[in-house]
């Protein structure tokens, strides 16, 4: 699981701030009210981490490809953002991108999970 550390902020909508001039945009998250501001560790599986292809750019960041890695019938790309690692997965077909890329990602709303970063413990929105 990618678990990306960072403050939640909310400039008309959520996102997550993770230091070094990098955030990840989270449209359609269910987040408490009382997190915003507050440090975060957002946890997103590399299947629900999903290329985006135009169709919300606001919803988009785009993370910098580090290393493709082919494995059969599916690919994972290494990708940097900011200073956080990240990994995806995806069809050979989807994508043809090589290190030093950078790819228009946006994350499943639905599939976010969000930790106390001191305590570990999973949240859940109110």
């Amino acid at each position: 699981m990618n678990v990306l550390h960072g403050r939640l902020i909310d400039d008309g909508g959520w996102s997550l701030d993770l230091g070094d001039g990098a955030n990840v945009p989270l449209p359609g998250a269910r987040i408490a009210a009382q997190w915003r501001d507050r440090d975060m560790a957002v946890g997103i599986r590399p299947e629900h981490l999903l290329p985006n292809d135009g169709a919300d750019i606001d919803g988009s960041f785009a993370p910098e490809v580090e290393v493709v890695e082919p494995v059969g019938n599916e690919v994972f790309l290494y990708l940097r953002h900011g200073p956080m690692a990240l990994v995806t997965r995806s069809t050979p077909q989807h994508h043809q991108v090589a290190p030093g890329d950078r790819l228009p990602m946006r994350v499943s709303a639905a599939h976010l999970h969000f930790f106390d970063p001191a305590t570990g413990r999973r949240l859940e929105p109110a």
